[in-house]
């Protein structure tokens, strides 16, 4: 019976072969052949919303000159996408917009992942969260955003785009009663809205032009806008002040290092085991090195604290303006292509920067405190350990040029 059993396996291993690759093959044209229906059914869709709804919402066509000559006291900027280091990207637009509508009260829409990102901004006058899974899940929020929104009573709204149309920030911007809306053009993505929801459409690509700074600001530059800076701007406020003198404070002297093997994505984490041979050999030099763990960074910091002789204190569970306020605070930062690189390059920290898969010349902040290394492999594990040591002593000798700049005397 065990050798039926046996053979009788084998021979149905052997018919199940082609029969598997049969189902896989069928399996994946059936995925192709929805993802066709699904692409046609948001086509009709789209034309749909485009038929139904552009007899009532269209706007007239106005160029920027015609719309500053009314004179606005209230301007909506919306940009509640939830990637924090294209948040910090978008900082210098929100200066670009406050120049241009000079003397006007400006309302901020963002995630509120984000919140400590902008709040404190001098080009933001208030900032309203915009939580689209609460707001779904909840008809009295959504009341209350609305209301809200409504209240400020803006009389121009500038959706901020990058590489993307958001028609739910469009949906807010014509939402707010704004007599005049401004925002990036939905042609490139499939989309007609933008030609008659927006009196001024601005040129927009699917592709980053150039560095993602000046990709967002090269579409307000394209329309008329004023462009003051390209330099990210973060205020930790002195709240956050406190609470990262009281962190440093525990370090004791020396030069304060700050390390990030952490990184939302794994292809851009430095190996975990060279974070922790750049601390000790900080430690032989007499600087104190600590760690920086966000939300997604516990297992890197993790693996770096067992690669170390010594343990370093960790910085974690803070918001985001006790992060930017300790590194405005430190002497130096080695990060990886994160959003706390973006952070460390607003405050103006002295910075070694690590880029693997990513090209630094698309998304380095433009710091003059910074130094951006790219893996000549293009994978994180490419960067030497001695490469980046030298680079964390020039940063920190303050050679080249390099310095932090001082603290914004605008921040709030």
């Amino acid at each position: 019976m065990a050798i039926l059993r046996s053979g009788a396996g084998q021979n149905l291993g052997r018919r199940s072969a082609p029969v598997a690759g049969s189902l896989s093959s069928f399996v994946g044209e059936r995925s192709e052949e929805m993802g066709r229906i699904n692409r046609r059914r948001d086509r009709w869709m789209k034309r749909g919303l485009e038929w139904s709804l552009r007899p009532f919402l269209s706007r007239p066509r106005l160029s920027l000159e015609e719309i500053r000559k009314s004179r606005p006291r209230r301007v909506l900027l919306v940009r509640q996408h939830n990637q924090m280091g294209d948040m910090l990207c978008a900082t210098p637009a929100f200066e670009a917009v406050a120049a241009t509508f000079d003397g006007a009260q400006t309302l901020l829409v963002t995630a509120p992942v984000n919140d400590g990102v902008v709040r404190g901004h001098p080009a933001v006058d208030a900032v309203l969260l915009f939580d689209k899974r609460a707001l779904r899940k909840s008809p009295r929020r959504a009341w209350r955003f609305l209301r809200t929104l409504r209240s400020f009573e803006a009389e121009v709204a500038v959706v901020l785009n990058s590489v993307s149309f958001s028609s739910t920030s469009a949906w807010i911007a014509s939402l707010s009663g704004a007599p005049y809306l401004v925002g990036g053009s939905s042609v490139p993505f499939g989309w007609s809205f933008s030609q008659w929801l927006y009196n001024l459409e601005m040129p927009t690509s699917p592709e980053l032009r150039g560095h993602a700074i000046d990709h967002g600001l090269s579409s307000l530059a394209e329309v008329g806008f004023e462009i003051p800076t390209r330099q990210p701007r973060l205020c930790p406020g002195p709240a956050a002040r406190r609470r990262a003198r009281d962190f440093l404070d525990r370090l004791g002297p020396g030069l304060r290092v700050a390390l990030h093997p952490g990184a939302g994505k794994e292809a851009n984490r430095w190996p975990p085991e060279r974070f922790a041979a750049i601390a000790q050999r900080l430690r032989e030099q007499g600087a104190v090195p600590y760690l920086i763990e966000g939300p997604a960074d516990a297992i890197a910091v993790a693996e770096t604290q067992r690669a170390t002789a010594t343990e370093c204190e960790v910085l974690r569970g803070v918001d985001v303006a006790s992060v930017a306020a300790v590194l405005e605070r430190s002497d130096a930062a080695v990060v990886n292509d994160t959003g706390i690189m973006h952070i460390a390059g607003a405050v103006g920290v002295a910075t070694v920067a690590l880029f693997g898969p990513t090209p630094r010349e698309e998304w380095a902040p433009p710091s003059p405190a910074l130094v951006a290394l790219q893996s000549p492999t293009g994978e994180m594990s490419g960067l030497d350990l001695d490469e980046v040591e030298a680079a964390l002593w020039t940063v920190l000798d303050g050679r080249g040029g390099l310095s932090p700049r001082p603290r914004d005397p605008r921040c709030r």
